[in-house]
């Protein structure tokens, strides 16, 4: 932890931090919120990639642990239903779809700005449902494709 904060160097100077890429940044949900906090703290703003699993992988809500220290959550939706979602994801949880959407769904109490995400042109993949959904979720909705993300209200 001490060397992400280390890198960051005076992270005020960023437009956000980013905790996400390669792997699931919740699989050390401890050590990146002690980093995430750090930051918040010298003025960083945070946002955390996610596939929005944390609670099913934890076994419990962890939406609270969020609070205070991450500012947005980008979560990968990818599906407008289940059956799509799991030829895509190949989830190793049962039930990680609607674990994605609970998730989403409580940390609307802890996070300020919430988008899911999801890929254009995969085959199957509703973007009009995908949208509609965020919608009843109450949180925005973003294309993601390569290097790049579009959001909407």
């Amino acid at each position: 932890m001490d060397e992400i904060v280390a890198a960051a160097g005076e992270p005020a100077r960023y437009e956000e931090i980013v905790f996400g890429g390669l792997g699931e940044p919740t699989l050390r949900l401890y050590d990146l919120m002690a980093a995430a906090l750090r930051l918040h703290g010298r003025g960083a703003r945070i946002r955390l990639q996610t596939d929005g699993l944390a609670s099913l992988v934890y076994g419990r809500d962890v939406t609270p642990d969020l609070e205070g220290g991450i500012d947005a959550l980008s979560v990968s939706l990818n599906a407008q239903d289940e059956q799509t979602y799991n030829r895509y994801c190949r989830p190793m949880l049962p039930g990680a779809y609607r674990a994605m959407l609970d998730f989403v769904a409580r940390a609307r109490e802890f996070v300020p700005d919430i988008v899911l995400t999801a890929t254009p042109g995969l085959d199957d993949v509703d973007m009009a449902a995908c949208e509609r959904l965020a919608g009843e979720l109450g949180v925005k909705f973003g294309t993601r494709g390569h290097d790049e993300m579009n959001c909407r209200q």
